[in-house]
């Protein structure tokens, strides 16, 4: 009996050993998460992750200001190269749980300067306050900013075994609920009646008309001679010397090497050059650089009043200021070399009622080659 007795205790004290050992392995699973590993698994399968590169040091202080204090155990930090397109994620571990706010407070920061314009594009802006989102579990958070955003959630959450919450969609319906309502204002219109009165006196006015038709009998006679006269044909020439910015544009990227440029559509002017659409031009060709390191545009304007040269020059310096920074923060070219290079290598010229900006590392060439369409 005393071995029986002894068997049982000793299987007992087994089998709760094993589950023990069981319930420690489930606990620990959940806080060994690699991040780098899920980001590798994300872009496998989507095309916006392509653009991505690591956001380095200098654009992590400008993205993320606050995120070097805190201790992280893991970071994964990736944004797309184009400042066109809205796909940025960051996964971070924190090594205290109590930073978890802090971290999220960060983020939140970034989402509130892209939406506030830092995303620059409407089309951006509107995708940031769309699907940015922030989620956290345990010691792990995550910004995700993408088209795919909620799937993305998803797979966080079942990193750890979770469904993600869904959020209740209820702000969205009920604002245009209430707009239909003003249809009141439909006695105003009574006072328009009095304003059909008017028209009633057009209708003697053709009558007289109808008697002087008569009159113009006698006057086919002279006019055939006098229509051969005037010939003003010296008038035209001035236009042989209006200079084509769309050659001399095909000429100077031809002979220097510039990154990716793309020509600004009115969105993309408005945006990256407040108040250059409504200057009267004969001609504007903005070739802007969708990179987010930003090495180099070009700007050839041909204005209709020459008033205007300096109303466009103004416009073009307020770009190269902005790209370049005031000096208490990163610049909108973000990263160190961009703003330097925008600083350094940019020119606005003008002669007559042409204007030009360009940034390059060639601009004073490209400035003299300007001036010799006008020598």
């Amino acid at each position: 009996m005393k071995r029986r007795a002894l068997s049982l205790v000793l299987i007992l004290a087994l089998a709760i050993t094993l589950l023990a050992g069981c319930s420690g392995k489930d606990e620990n699973k959940e806080e060994n998460v690699d991040l780098a590993a899920f980001y590798a698994s994300l872009a496998e399968n989507r095309e916006s992750f392509s653009s991505h590169s690591a956001v380095e040091s200098d654009a992590k202080t400008s993205f993320y200001p606050g995120l070097d204090d805190v201790a992280l155990t893991q970071e994964v930090l990736y944004s797309p190269m184009m400042t066109g397109i809205v796909s940025e994620i960051a996964l971070v571990e924190v090594t205290e749980e109590s930073d978890v706010d802090t971290v999220k407070d960060i983020f939140q920061t970034r989402i509130d300067t892209q939406v506030d314009g830092g995303a620059w594009y409407p089309a951006s802006i509107q995708t940031w306050i769309d699907c940015a989102q922030i989620v956290s579990h345990g010691k792990y958070v995550m910004l995700i900013a993408d088209a795919d955003s909620d799937a993305i959630v998803a797979a966080f959450y079942e990193l750890f075994g979770e469904e993600a919450p869904t959020p209740a969609p209820t702000p969205t319906g009920t604002a245009p609920v209430g707009t239909p309502e003003p249809t009141e204002t439909g006695p105003p219109n009574e006072s328009d009646v009095p304003v059909l009165q008017p028209v009633e006196t057009a209708k003697p006015s053709p009558s007289p008309s109808a008697k002087p038709s008569a009159s113009p009998k006698p006057s086919p006679k002279p006019s055939p001679k006098p229509s051969p006269s005037p010939t003003p044909s010296p008038s035209p020439e001035p236009t042989d010397t209006t200079v084509n910015l769309a050659s001399f544009y095909t000429s100077v990227t031809s002979g220097h090497e510039f990154p990716s440029l793309t020509l600004a559509d009115n969105a993309i002017l408005d945006n990256n050059y407040a108040g250059l659409s409504g200057v009267s031009t004969e001609q504007c060709l903005v070739y802007v650089n969708m990179m987010s390191m930003n090495m180099g545009e070009i700007v050839l304007v041909q204005v209709t009043n020459s008033d205007d040269v300096s109303t466009v020059k103004s416009i073009l310096q307020s770009r190269i200021s902005y790209m370049v920074g005031d000096g208490n923060g990163p610049g909108g070219a973000y990263y160190p070399m961009a703003m330097d290079h925008w600083e350094n290598n940019s020119r606005v010229v003008s002669n007559g009622n042409y204007v030009m900006m360009v940034v390059h590392e060639d601009c004073d060439s490209i400035v003299s080659s300007f001036n010799a369409l006008f020598s």
